[in-house]
C-alpha cells in the first residue's frame, strides 16, 4: 500500500492469499493509523474489484462506506498504475529474489525493507529525497463507526436485500450480493432510466419499462466526505478578504512563492478544476498554505492579465492529473 505522492509505504505484509479475509485487516490497520486516503487505485483483481455491478466487490463497498473513491485501472493497462508497478520491480530485486523460506522470514525482510526505502532510500522522482521527508498522513480519522450512505431528499432509496436484488414497482431487480444489506439511490435520469448510486458513485441504470439493470462505466460524484472546510481535506491560499484556491493538504504550513510563469498568457490558461477544486495559480506575495479555507470555482475576472501569478508545484491529484503548479 503505498502513498501516490510522496511513494512512502505505508503497508507491505505479506499474506497466506489475496482475499478479504486477509487484506481487509491490514488496510483498516493502515487507515486506522495513516488517516484515510480520497481514493485506492488498484487493478481489476480480487478482493479490489468483481465482474458485478459497478465492479463493487465487498472490498470497495466498504472504501465507500468510508469516503474513499475507488479507482481502477483499465485492463491490461498496468501502466496506469505505473507507480507501484515500479515498485513492485524494486521489492522483488531487494528481497524477494529469491524469496524467504516462510512467510515469518520474508514478513522480517519487508519490514526492514520499509524502513529503508521509506527513510533512507533516495528517490528519483522526489529529487533523490526519501518518501518519509515528504509524506504527510491524511488528516481525515478513521471514524468509531462505519456507516452506511446517506442520500439527499428527493432520491429514492431501496436496500438491497439478502439475495441481492430491490424491489421496484413490484418486482425484483437484481443488483449485486456485494451490496447485501446497503442502501442505494435511484435518480431519475429520463422518462425510462433511473440513475443507480451507492454512496457517490453512479453504478449503473434501472430500465423502468423493462425492469432490468444496465451496467455503465461507474462515475464518480463530488465526495462529500471532502467537501467540509473544517474536517482538514482540503488546504487552500488565502488572499486578502478572498476565498482561498485549494492547493492540496500536502502544501499546508509551506510557504510558497509567486511568479508569472515565462511563455504563458491569460490566468484563465493557468487554472486547471479537477473533481470540483481549483488547483490555480494565483498572484500576490509569497503567502502561507493553511488548512481549512474555502476554495474556488472560478477565480474573480479582477484578477487581471497583468498581475504577476505563482507558479506553485503541485503533485498530480489521485487520478493522475497533472497540473501546471510546482512548489520549491
Amino acid at each position: 500500500l503505498i502513498d501516490a505522492d510522496s511513494r512512502f509505504l505505508i503497508a507491505c505484509e505479506g499474506l497466506p492469499r489475496p482475499t478479504l479475509a486477509y487484506v481487509l485487516p491490514v488496510v483498516e490497520r493502515a487507515f486506522q493509523e495513516r488517516g484515510l486516503p480520497a481514493a485506492i487505485r488498484s487493478d481489476n483483481g480480487p478482493p479490489f474489484a468483481s465482474a458485478g455491478l459497478g465492479g463493487l466487490s465487498a472490498f470497495a463497498v466498504h472504501l465507500v462506506k468510508l469516503g474513499i473513491t475507488p479507482e481502477r485501472i483499465a485492463p491490461g493497462h498496468p501502466e496506469q498504475n505505473g507507480r507501484l508497478e515500479r515498485f513492485h520491480r524494486t521489492l522483488k530485486e531487494a528481497v524477494m529474489s529469491p524469496p524467504a523460506p516462510t512467510l515469518a522470514d520474508q514478513q522480517r525482510a519487508f519490514d526492514a525493507f520499509r524502513r529503508v526505502y521509506n527513510e533512507d532510500r533516495p528517490h528519483e522522482a522526489l529529487g533523490q529525497r526519501p518518501p518519509a521527508s515528504r509524506y504527510a498522513p491524511s488528516p481525515r480519522p478513521y471514524p468509531d463507526k462505519v456507516a452506511s450512505p446517506e442520500y439527499a431528499e428527493g432520491v429514492e432509496v431501496r436496500r438491497v436485500r439478502s439475495n441481492g436484488e430491490i424491489k421496484w414497482a413490484g418486482e425484483r431487480i437484481f443488483l449485486s450480493e456485494a451490496l447485501i444489506g446497503e442502501p442505494v439511490g435511484l435518480v431519475r435520469y429520463d422518462d425510462r432510466l433511473w440513475t443507480v448510486r451507492f454512496g457517490h458513485l453512479e453504478i449503473g441504470r434501472l430500465d423502468g419499462y423493462a425492469l432490468r439493470i444496465i451496467k455503465t462505466p461507474v462515475r464518480a460524484l463530488p465526495n462529500p466526505c471532502l467537501r467540509s472546510d473544517t474536517n482538514g481535506v482540503r488546504s487552500a491560499l488565502s488572499m486578502g478578504g478572498v476565498p482561498g484556491c485549494a492547493l492540496g493538504s500536502v502544501l499546508a504550513g509551506r510557504a510558497v512563492g509567486l511568479a508569472r510563469p515565462e511563455g504563458r498568457g491569460r490566468l484563465s490558461e493557468l487554472l486547471a478544476a479537477r473533481s470540483g477544486c481549483l488547483h490555480a495559480l494565483v498572484p500576490g506575495a509569497p503567502r502561507r498554505v493553511r488548512r481549512g479555507a474555502a476554495f474556488l470555482s472560478a477565480l474573480p475576472s479582477a484578477f487581471a492579465e497583468d498581475a504577476r501569478f505563482a507558479l506553485v508545484e503541485f503533485p498530480a491529484d489521485h487520478r493522475g492529473e497533472h497540473h501546471y503548479l510546482r512548489y520549491p
